[in-house]
């Protein structure tokens, strides 16, 4: 099977597929490619895998679990990959004829039927990956990677489909929907930079070196991670570290208590150790290390990030220059809900007012308590989480173990289907599953159905930990909806609970536990429930990232309410609801010194602004926007922005602000609820379905700002997310 076509970059392309052709897994079967000229090429000869053979390629059912191995992976993945640039090369060509003209619908009909089945090939995948720590399939995916990637951006680059989109917005009636996708084309394109005309080819070969240092950057930050470890012999020193920890860390699992344990940097156990280790000595080691990562000389190592850091921020002013804006910030900013510099910095001057001072009297009041305890020192930031933790657990007492027992998984289930149900006009049923469609028999189906039954949507349910799964609550989406493909959405939600050893004792969870469920059910009914025309505008990685996570958020928000916690207890043998009591101490247990996480939140945004707008160097700033956010001394050897992916290279590059706006949003999300009365079962009604008319229903075909406002009729208000934490109203009002 051969076509011919015209495209850009034919020849790496090929080079991918020749790479990927070249893997080794069982049961594979190699395919030779047959280049041709410079422009003029034929396609590789493709797999002979169809629907019928290939899961990867059946994206109108759900994946049969039972038939997948590595080599259909590879093979239905890389079939895909090729029919989809196949069909996008063919369309940029007829789009270079102008005595062709085509139609929105015939430009995104095309795109949407090629990337609904690719679509479902990627993320079979990454579910594979996610289920099996199998090296195989993770091989597999590795390889894959570049051809997909390159076969996505090639629709940006196109200089035809460009003038054809720029064309269309000024010359076509366009509504909402498809208004929103133009735009959201015409900014990805101009990122590729597609309009730069003589200036391509230089711009094109700028953005290559940029990957390659983030490559760099990332591998080198990985390979820190990894080889760090500090070994402990004496049990006393992490006596009262979490089982779970323990046994993470113990070179045999089997017996947590007896030694040695290894320390790494991996994100659970290196948080749990400065929370519970009461031993100062190995706290201070530790968080030394993690804030001298990727350093010169880094224990030895040959790993320091420095030089790479360095020419990858001159590199991102360089490649922003060139697309004509005065920096990177104003250029990741002119994609957000934020809108603008400005708007993000005014953020940072509010808080650090009205916050920052607050923090400062509970660190005072911190420092008391632990001469209270009999510290002799003045607190360090390797302190502080410690003792917060001890205050907290003083102030407020609880046990959780005897709140655990409140939380039954079951019953966690029910409430908050019928939360859901309750509010948004929507049934949530278990149904039967074909035993291939799920890999164990602790996975479950749910459909989601509207009042008139119609099916909405799927998602498969696994709640549970096993020794071959990525030990992370996730959600991952399989298949997108589309209306023109008549098909609907499903995805996978994923949790890590330890089920109980003991026959018939009820899965129970922890109160963190809990407010990871509510907020990743939140972020996937923003896609689940999306009723757009068009499969892209439910896509939440084309939604602007300081708004992906406000509806997770939202729906953490009823976790933190009195009479809605109260609702979803049942204890696993009494069946009765926490006493009101244990509730409100729960409650205030865990936003304890909450106002200190969002101030080490608006640290690092600001760090991440700063370096994407100003021409000053990164220790300056990082030392400027310490003294600014921390009381604490700042410390010149630390060199923490040598490993700091996010702000470096990754999604939150000049967005890491991000993290507060979405809680911000929420925040004020929620405040609507709370105006009307939770316990007003009316009125909760009337809101929920106007939340389901613009949060779960629009998706992303209106842009997140506009969204905001259909359901509260203003702009967000910096203040709400103040006023949840109880900065004082008069302080408020004085700020304007």
């Amino acid at each position: 099977m051969a076509a011919s076509m015209v495209f850009r970059n034919t020849r790496q392309y090929l080079r991918n597929i020749q790479c990927i052709s070249r893997t080794s897994v069982r049961g594979a079967k190699d395919f030779k490619l047959a280049e041709a000229g410079v422009f003029h090429v034929f396609l590789p000869m493709l797999p002979p895998d169809t629907e019928e053979t290939n899961t990867f390629m059946d994206y109108k059912n759900y994946p049969n679990m039972s038939e997948i191995t590595p080599a259909k992976m590879l093979t239905g993945t890389v079939k895909r990959s090729i029919l989809y640039h196949t069909e996008v090369g063919n369309l940029m060509f007829e789009l270079k004829d102008s005595k062709k003209k085509k139609t929105f619908n015939e430009i995104f009909g095309c795109i949407e039927n090629i990337s609904i089945p690719l679509n479902f090939a990627e993320t079979l995948t990454e579910l594979c990956c996610f289920l099996s720590r199998d090296g195989e399939f993770m091989s597999v995916k590795e390889r894959l990677r570049p051809q997909t990637v390159m076969s996505r951006v090639e629709r940006f680059r196109s200089e035809a489909f460009y003038d054809t989109i720029r064309e269309m917005k000024v010359n076509q009636e366009l509504d909402e929907y498809q208004t929103t996708l133009v735009n959201y084309y015409l900014h990805n394109m101009v990122i590729n930079g597609v309009h730069l005309g003589t200036e391509k080819k230089k711009y094109s070969n700028a953005v290559d070196y940029y990957e390659n240092l983030c490559q760099t950057y990332r591998h080198l930050v990985y390979r820190c991670d990894e080889i760090y470890v500090k070994v402990i012999y004496d049990f006393r020193i992490l006596q009262d570290v979490p089982l779970d920890v323990l046994r993470a860390t113990a070179v045999d699992g089997r017996t947590p208590h007896r030694g040695p344990w290894r320390l790494t940097f991996h994100k659970d156990i290196y948080h749990a150790i400065m929370k519970y280790c009461s031993d100062r000595p190995t706290r201070c080691i530790l968080y030394g290390d993690y804030m001298q990562r990727c350093g010169i000389g880094y224990h030895g190592t040959n790993i320091c990030t420095r030089d790479v850091l360095e020419n990858l921020l001159n590199q991102t002013d360089i490649n922003a220059t060139i697309l004509g804006y005065n920096s990177y910030a104003e250029l990741s900013l002119d994609s957000k809900m934020a809108g603008s510099v400005d708007n993000v910095k005014a953020l940072f001057r509010l808080y650090n007012k009205e916050l920052y001072p607050e923090v400062i009297e509970e660190l005072e009041e911190l420092q008391e308590f632990a001469k209270s305890c009999g510290f002799p020192h003045k607190l360090e930031m390797w302190d502080v989480e410690y003792f917060r933790n001890l205050q907290a657990n003083h102030l407020y007492p609880i046990d959780e173990n005897v709140v655990s027992d409140y939380f039954a998984l079951s019953s966690v289930e029910e409430k908050f289907f019928g939360l859901c149900e309750s509010l948004f006009g929507i049934t949530i049923k278990e149904v039967e599953c074909d035993e291939n469609h799920i890999w164990l028999p602790t996975v479950k189906l749910y459909k989601i159905y509207n009042t008139d039954g119609e099916e909405l949507a799927s998602f498969f349910y696994d709640p549970h930990e096993y020794p071959t799964k990525i030990q992370r609550s996730e959600v991952m989406f399989g298949r997108d909806q589309s209306e023109i493909l008549d098909v609907k959405p499903f995805a996978t939600i994923s949790l890590s609970l330890s089920q109980s050893t003991i026959p018939d004792t009820p899965t129970t969870m922890t109160f963190d536990q809990v407010t990871e469920f509510f907020f990743l059910f939140g972020k996937a009914f923003q896609k689940l429930l999306a009723k757009v025309p068009y499969a892209e505008l439910a896509d939440l990685q084309v939604m602007e990232v300081d708004a992906r996570d406000i509806c997770g958020n939202f729906f953490k928000k009823f976790c933190y309410e009195p009479f809605f916690l109260q609702q979803i207890t049942s204890h696993i043998d009494t069946k009765q609801p926490m006493p009101m009591e244990l509730v409100e101490s729960l409650i205030k247990n865990k936003r304890h010194f909450e106002k200190w996480d969002i101030v080490r939140l608006l640290y690092y945004s600001e760090v991440d602004i700063e370096l994407y707008t100003t021409d000053d160097e990164w220790n300056v700033i990082m030392a400027r926007a310490w003294k600014k956010w921390n009381p604490f001394p700042f410390n010149n050897g630390y060199t923490e922005i040598f490993a700091l992916s996010d702000i470096v290279c990754n999604d939150h590059k000049a967005a890491y602000y991000s993290h507060v706006w979405s809680k911000m949003v929420a925040a004020d999300l929620f405040r609507a609820f709370q105006e009307a009365e939770l316990e007003n079962q009316t009125k909760m009604v009337e809101l929920g379905k106007r939340f389901k008319d613009t949060y779960l229903t629009l998706g992303c075909g209106v842009p997140a700002s506009e969204v905001f406002r259909r359901f509260r009729g203003r702009d967000p208000s910096f203040k709400i997310l103040l006023e949840e934490m109880d900065i004082e109203d008069d302080k408020l009002l004085s700020s304007g």
